[in-house]
């Protein structure tokens, strides 16, 4: 099977299992060969971040190859629409419901990407910060 196949949306199955929080399917797919590598590592790792998955977060970051290319950043300190992946951890909007369990994830999640090496001081399109955007949270 292609593990790098892309469905409707241009996503694989990677970036769908982080999307979704399927850490077990995720585990598999790593196991039997996919590849977190550039555009697709750095998208899985976006949406887990956003998702609130820090299990997720942690594993991509750890499972990450490198670039073979001029650009040897780590996955997780790429901008995707102008924001690196702690600029979502730090601003995604959560329903009421689910803000007190994902404060928790949120906080690992935050210190796993700087542990990777995301810059706190990189801007997003409006000269944001990630500690703009998580200061502007906590209202």
């Amino acid at each position: 099977a292609d593990l790098e196949v892309h469905d409707w949306n241009q996503q694989t199955p990677l970036v769908s299992a982080a999307r979704d929080g399927r850490i077990e399917v995720l585990q598999s797919l790593l196991r039997f060969g996919a590849l977190c590598q550039g555009d697709v590592c750095t998208r899985a790792i976006h949406a887990a971040s956003v998702a609130g998955y820090q299990d997720i977060v942690q594993l991509l970051i750890k499972s990450a190859q490198p670039q073979k290319s001029a650009d040897s950043s780590h996955p997780a300190s790429t901008a995707l629409a102008g924001k690196t992946a702690l600029h979502v951890a730090t601003a995604a909007p959560l329903p009421l419901r689910l803000q007190e369990e994902f404060e928790k994830d949120r906080a690992a999640i935050t210190d796993a990407l700087v542990l990777a090496g995301v810059s706190v001081g990189a801007t997003d399109e409006l000269a944001r910060t990630p500690l703009h955007l998580a200061a502007e949270q906590s209202d």
